[in-house]
């Protein structure tokens, strides 16, 4: 819909002859009211999307089972803080586990691979989570794939 020239309001094609608002005369003059196809000027992808790749779920399940312990899936969406956390909760859960299992089992060996056992079993839970909750978002709010 075109505008009047002396107003700027809002007109019909039956309003040619007479703006109702502020009573101009042929408020349609020298005014174009051709429709435009606008879709042609608008770029799809802006320049601050072009290097973007969305975060895959496998990866981060595979991430969580190989080397979930340092927070490497963390990492990888862009969750910095909540990587270093998890490195330091892993890290705590085996020392604490090891020195209670060295300090109260007769078998030494077993006191270091049962921790291990136990750290590695949580980091597969999480990696499990990773993979089969969908509306999982990365650090930048986008949704894995």
């Amino acid at each position: 819909m075109p505008n009047c020239r002396n107003c700027g309001t809002r007109l019909t094609k039956f309003e040619k002859d007479l703006c109702p608002i502020c009573g101009c005369k042929n408020p349609l003059e020298g005014v174009s009211s051709e429709t435009i196809e606008i879709t042609s000027q608008i770029d799809g992808v802006s320049e601050k999307l072009k290097g973007f790749h969305q975060k895959s779920r496998s990866v981060c399940f595979l991430l969580s089972i190989f080397v979930g312990f340092s927070g490497a899936a963390y990492f990888y969406q862009y969750k910095i803080l909540k990587g270093i956390v998890w490195l330091f909760i892993n890290l705590l859960i085996y020392g604490g586990l090891a020195a209670v299992f060295f300090f109260f089992a007769e078998i030494e060996w077993l006191s270091f691979l049962l921790p291990v056992t136990i750290v590695y079993a949580i980091n597969i839970g999480m990696g499990f989570y990773f993979l089969y909750i969908r509306d999982y978002r990365d650090g930048r709010g986008n949704f894995l794939k």
